[in-house]
């Protein structure tokens, strides 16, 4: 009887611990003291799974010094916060914790050194944060974590020198944020890392000077941003990447020379900007880029002379701001780019003196503005231009005495202003006196030089230059020259043409039904480009180079 009896209470007990050990505090627990933490396992018999979040953070200072009491936990299905514990040297007491279900955060210890003792922690749901923690060196102990849920931020840890313990992470559910690490100067340890799914931000990092690390990073389906930190001069360690999801941010980073390292890229699906960059001086490093996704912005970049290194930039299918970039002189290497879908506003470049580089422009899907360029003399190299969708605005340009490279802009729009450029006399170009025969038309003028400061002295020259181009207004033409790849064709869409080299002999004739000749297969040297429509010949020499 007795030995039923023993059995009977022992089968309960254990009955009673399996059930306990399943699901236990819901609610979650926090432990303020010492006394909690060493009384947990008294108090919850069995419990080695909390269903809630639990907080680990002292009210006295310095009276939480270890983990021991809550040693048999193995899984958290809430947060995990271990918190303000100036005492807490290390986690070597959680080592059975597996998994975390909600976020795990780790903030303002000021004596963990590194995180040994999560050694068998395989997942995280939530995100992990790491944060103001001034002894902290490296994340060692997190070897075994294979999944975050969500994001990853590392913050404001004084002692911080790599990564090396996320060594088994590839992929980052959420965004990563790295972020006020005084000395950290790699990225070593996120060498795993292929795939981030929202953002990387990279901020005031005062001593990191590679970004090494990163090197199997391919895409991140988010925002990019990278601010004040001081010692980067490149991007190398990002030769991986090839995607940028949304914008690409580049602030205050005053050691950046150029964009070495980012050789891969391919796309940056919305905008582009540099903002105070000190000693950045061209794009080199950018050789892939080939389409912005809305807003290319270069602001205030005191040393950039031009935009050498985009020479694959097609297409910017929003607006164009390039403002108060004192040594700016041109806009050589964006000779590929054909296409700007919003508004081009180019102001404040107290260097800039012509637009060599536009070569290819065809189009401005709205206003195009230019203000305050006091060096700039000469509008010749738009003389591809074909279409503005909204205003043109010349404001406060000193040296520019004509409009021509605007002549065959194929319409304006209803406003066109030219205002406070002193040496403007020759605005009498075709587009401008087509867009002058519709009286309700707006052009606003003034303080431009004799020529170009009524309506009526433009429209005064107008009647022989409409004359002139009656007679040219079918002649065809072709851009660019010297040429690599295709040859396009301007004023017709469809004929023959004929190419004969040096020596006379014809090398291609084909009909064409679009305006572009591919000319790829030519070997360098100069040709006769023939061409035939309606009965009209057109032959003109280029350079294939």
């Amino acid at each position: 009887m007795r030995s039923q009896i023993l059995i009977s209470i022992l089968f309960k007990v254990g009955i009673f611990n399996i059930v306990f050990s399943q699901n236990c505090l819901p609610e979650g627990i926090s432990f303020y003291s010492q006394n909690q933490i060493d009384n947990f396992s008294i108090n919850y018999p069995g419990c080695t799974q909390i269903d809630g979040n639990v907080l680990i953070k002292e009210f006295v200072d310095s009276d939480i010094t270890n983990l021991a009491g809550i040693f048999h936990l193995t899984s958290i299905n809430g947060n995990l916060k271990i918190q303000s514990n100036d005492a807490l040297s290390n986690l070597l007491d959680l080592e059975n914790l597996t998994e975390v279900g909600g976020s795990l955060f780790i903030h303002s210890n000021s004596s963990i050194e590194d995180l040994k003792g999560l050694d068998n922690l395989v997942s995280i749901g939530g995100s992990l944060w790491i944060f103001g923690n001034n002894s902290l060196v490296n994340l060692s102990g997190l070897e075994n974590l294979s999944w975050i849920g969500n994001s990853v931020r590392v913050d404001w840890n004084d002692s911080l020198t790599s990564f090396n313990g996320l060594e088994g992470i590839s992929i980052i559910n959420g965004g990563l944020r790295i972020e006020h690490n005084d000395i950290l100067q790699n990225m070593s340890g996120l060498e795993s890392i292929s795939f981030i799914n929202e953002y990387l931000t990279i901020y005031s990092n005062y001593e990191l000077s590679s970004l090494n690390g990163l090197n199997n990073l391919t895409t991140i389906m988010g925002e990019v941003w990278i601010e004040s930190n001081l010692a980067l001069p490149n991007f190398e360690g990002l030769e991986s990447l090839e995607t940028i999801g949304k914008s690409f941010r580049i602030r205050h980073e005053n050691a950046l020379v150029n964009f070495n390292g980012l050789e891969n890229l391919k796309t940056i699906d919305s905008t582009f900007s540099l903002y105070r960059n000190d000693n950045i001086v061209n794009f080199e490093g950018l050789g892939e880029l080939q389409a912005i996704g809305k807003d290319l912005e270069i602001l205030i970049n005191i040393k950039l002379a031009n935009f050498i290194g985009l020479n694959k930039l097609t297409s910017i299918n929003g607006n164009v701001r390039i403002e108060g970039n004192t040594e700016l002189t041109n806009l050589s290497g964006l000779e590929s780019l054909k296409r700007i879908a919003g508004k081009f506003e180019i102001s404040g470049n107290v260097s800039f003196s012509s637009f060599e580089g536009l070569d290819s422009l065809l189009t401005i899907g709205y206003d195009f503005d230019i203000s305050n360029n006091y060096e700039l003399a000469s509008l010749e190299e738009l003389n591809n231009l074909d279409t503005i969708g909204g205003r043109l605005l010349l404001k406060n340009i000193n040296l520019l005495s004509s409009l021509k490279g605007l002549d065959y802009l194929n319409g304006l729009p209803e406003n066109v202003y030219l205002r406070n450029c002193p040496n403007l006399s020759d605005c009498s170009i075709l587009s401008i006196c087509r867009f002058l025969e519709d009286p309700y038309n707006i052009i606003g003028l003034n303080d431009n030089a004799i020529g170009c400061n009524t309506r009526e002295e433009i429209e005064s020259n107008c009647e022989l230059v409409l004359d002139i181009q009656d007679f040219k207004r079918y002649e065809i033409g072709f851009f660019p020259n010297p040429v690599r790849n295709y040859i396009t064709i301007k004023g017709i869409n469809k004929g023959k043409y004929c190419i004969f080299n040096s020596l006379g002999l014809k090398v291609l004739e084909d009909k064409f039904h679009q305006s572009e000749i591919n000319v790829s297969g030519l070997q360098k040297g100069n040709y006769i480009l023939q061409i035939i429509s309606n009965n009209i010949i057109v032959n003109e020499n280029f350079v294939k180079i």
